[in-house]
């Protein structure tokens, strides 16, 4: 398969003016889908969803350095910036790098988001002039490539934005399949091949340090290809060359995440790992055929994306946008055809390689993109935490447009063909921003700025009331990250917001700098208070939102705090002064009875339902009980704790159930659950100090696996609780969210 290279002989401008128009009109695709005037420095491109989160690492990387923890969350601990690695080491220096201009996070992040767009023009241009891509055509599925539908949303993901790397990933897998090293060069003179093998290093770091899902996916087509050619005639000195650039690949990944898990293993885990995955989620994540040829759900015509979205509702599809755009779906059929055409009339030989390599590695990217396909078996044999093979889809978009390329590039063979070249690279690019893109879904950068405001105005009367560097408990309880509760961006947006403010808020769900507060008395607002102030908190900032989940915490706290320091303009905050309560506690129990106590609040014992998930209905929220039951157990007391631990159990709609706890040398009664029928199960054990379990057992066995896809057919946890004999330990419990 040939490679095209630019003749030399003419101007520069010649050599030019592909890479210019390709980044001139990607901007202005940019530019008019994200409204790009509409922004000013510091204004956040979103504070929903995942954007307050990347904007909080992008806040550490400026604040305290690129590896470093984020005090300004997880008061009195810190954020440990470990748990978010996915080998994206890469991005991190760059936005860092971004920090010497502009100290601002929101402004660094935007910045970033907006040079991700020509970059990935750029790079996916340098690709298709590699493989005998006219120059109009190269720029047209740069530019597509760079707009690709859902890009314009990408910000809140902004590691996964960054898809400039992929067309090197692509360059592999392509050169993978022609059995040729991509660390082979051509070059002549000792000096250029010294260059051309830098440079290839060069881009094979930046895959490994791009993002592990891109590592991963380049392995999961690579891979194959390589094993592939060895079918017919194998060849290990081949097989030993094509896995060398691999490797160079996925040592930094490796290298980077062992750095990252030694950072996150500060942390003492108080129950499932942190951002774990299940094989289930992969199977839920993954992608649709429909999703990838159909227009995306942000459709530029609203009838056109609520059919998608419709689709993706009936469907129980929870993935990402992951569609290609009309472009890359005329590319990816057209290559189909040619290749599938060929090969029933046994002409194989005569397609173009590249069309050959690409059908190929296009039906592998689908294989494992698919629900039900060869990810959900990776996640069920091998790992689940490659979640969302949906993101696959920038892949396959990628081979599709390659393709268009080509074969827009082969009417330049007929008589006139160039300007039939020009004419049809124009009108597609026109087109294809029309496709992939759409003004309507840019971001509402004045709603933001009000938004942005109203926080930062709120945090400044906060700090003015209590003091710069005051340590502020935040209500409700919220867990962070990956929990079905819209609150904990809100909060994060909040302490953002904030100049020298720390917050209890923003931890790692799943370890103690962040469980310790579900031991928290919430039914006991006094207890609460003090324990708070015992650690030195200077203030509570209380949403509004705790009035339905904490009624009586809600009702008490104005009271026994007295009047509010600060509110929010919108009401919405409310903050209050621990002063009275801190001074109470101290000519109460003293100095030696406040280190006590806050070592008590920071070392509860804790309850979390597992093998259950949530389910809200009109009765209210009950837990159906999955395959294998239990609650996990951790003391961080370090010593064992006598508990007693109770469950309420709804009976299913039919039939009965007969249910114990098991663990810990104990069993409880067998208790008979009817139909619709509540029944308490209760025991008391002793829980040894670290993690333990008991098994929620229903006598009979697991039976017929098919009815835990029928909720209405489950007995289901209504509450749980634990008390501990000694009345001076705290604890708590923690259920699934929904």
């Amino acid at each position: 398969m040939p490679t095209r290279k630019v003749p030399m002989g003419r101007g520069w401008w010649e050599r030019v003016a592909g890479p210019v128009a390709t980044v001139i009109l990607s901007l202005l695709g940019m530019a008019q889908a994200l409204k790009v005037w509409d922004w000013r420095p510091g204004t956040p491109l979103g504070l929903t969803g995942d954007a307050p989160w990347m904007a909080t690492l992008i806040r550490g990387y400026l604040d305290y350095g690129p590896y470093a923890d984020t005090p300004l969350f997880g008061a009195p601990f810190a954020l440990n910036t470990g748990w978010s690695s996915t080998g994206n080491d890469l991005h991190v220096w760059i936005l860092t790098a971004l920090g010497t201009f502009s100290h601002d996070p929101f402004t660094v992040m935007a910045v970033y988001f907006f040079l991700t767009f020509p970059l990935s023009a750029l790079t996916m241009y340098w690709l298709c002039r590699k493989y005998e891509v006219a120059r109009a055509p190269a720029v047209m599925a740069g530019v597509l490539f760079s707009l690709i539908p859902g890009h314009q949303e990408r910000f809140p993901h902004l590691f996964l934005a960054a898809y400039w790397a992929v067309p090197f990933a692509a360059w592999v897998i392509i050169e993978t399949a022609r059995g040729r090293s991509v660390l082979a060069t051509d070059a002549t003179g000792r000096s250029r091949r010294r260059l051309a093998h830098v440079a290839q290093v060069l881009m094979l770091i930046a895959i490994g340090l791009g993002d592990v899902y891109y590592v991963a996916f380049t392995l999961v087509i690579a891979v194959p290809i390589a094993v592939l050619r060895q079918i017919r005639r194998p060849d290990f000195r081949e097989l030993r060359l094509l896995s060398i650039p691999l490797l160079v690949m996925v040592v930094p990944t490796l290298v980077s995440l062992a750095v990252a898990r030694r950072r996150a293993d500060r942390d003492v885990l108080t129950g499932g790992m942190p951002f774990g995955r299940s094989f289930v989620d992969s199977d839920r994540w993954a992608g649709q055929i429909f999703d990838l040829v159909m227009p995306w759900p942000g459709y530029r015509v609203a009838a056109f994306g609520q059919r998608s979205q419709a689709y993706d509702a009936l469907t129980g599809t929870t993935g990402e946008v992951s569609a290609i755009g009309g472009v890359a779906v005329l590319g990816l059929i057209g290559m189909l055809v040619v290749v599938g055409s060929a090969l029933l009339r046994g002409r194989l030989a005569a397609v173009n390689p590249l069309i050959a390599v690409l059908a190929v590695a296009s039906l592998l990217a689908i294989a494992f993109f698919t629900r039900g396909g060869l990810g959900a078996l990776t996640a069920f044999l091998l790992t689940p935490q490659i979640r969302t093979w949906s993101r696959l889809f920038l892949f396959i978009g990628l081979f599709g447009l390659l393709a268009a390329g080509w074969f827009v590039s082969q009417l330049g063979r007929r008589a006139g063909g160039r300007q039939q070249v020009y004419a049809v690279s124009a009108v597609l690019v026109l087109l294809g921003v029309l496709d992939q893109t759409n003004p309507g879904r840019a971001p509402d950068y004045g709603a933001n700025r009000a938004q942005l405001a109203t926080l930062a105005a709120f945090d400044d009367h906060v700090q003015q009331a209590l003091g710069p560097g005051c340590t502020i408990f935040v209500l409700p309880v919220v867990g962070f990250p990956e929990v079905n509760d819209a609150l904990w961006s809100d909060l994060m947006s909040l302490g953002l917001a904030s100049d020298d403010l720390h917050w209890s808020f923003g931890a790692i769900k799943g370890t103690a700098p962040a469980d310790w507060q579900l031991g928290l008395a919430t039914n006991d607002p006094p207890r609460l208070l003090n324990d708070i102030a015992a650690l030195n908190y200077c203030g509570v900032v209380v949403e509004s939102s705790l009035g339905q989940r904490s009624p009586l915490l809600a009702t008490e706290l104005p009271r026994l705090l007295g009047p509010a320091v600060a509110t929010s303009s919108d009401k919405r905050y409310v903050a209050y002064s621990l002063k009275e309560v801190r001074g109470r506690l101290e000519s109460g129990v003293g100095s030696a009875g406040i280190r006590a106590r806050s070592a008590a609040a920071l070392h509860p014992v804790l309850a979390t339902l597992k093998g259950a998930y949530a389910v809200d209905e009109v009765g209210g929220r009950r837990y159906p009980l999955g395959p294998g039951p239990s609650i996990a157990l951790s003391n961080m007391t370090g010593a064992p704790v006598q508990l007693q631990v109770k469950i309420s159990v709804l009976g299913a709609a039919e039939g009965s159930a007969e249910l114990h706890l098991d663990g810990l040398g104990c069993k409880s009664p067998s208790v008979v659950v009817p139909p619709r029928t509540r029944r308490d199960i209760s025991m008391s054990v002793s829980a040894p100090s670290g993690l333990s379990s008991l098994d929620i057992v229903s006598v009979g066995g697991t039976g017929d696996w098919a009815r835990f896809m029928n909720r209405s057919a489950l007995a289901s946890v209504q509450s749980m609780s634990i008390t501990p004999v000694d009345t001076a330990i705290n604890a708590g419990v923690d259920l699934p969210s929904p």
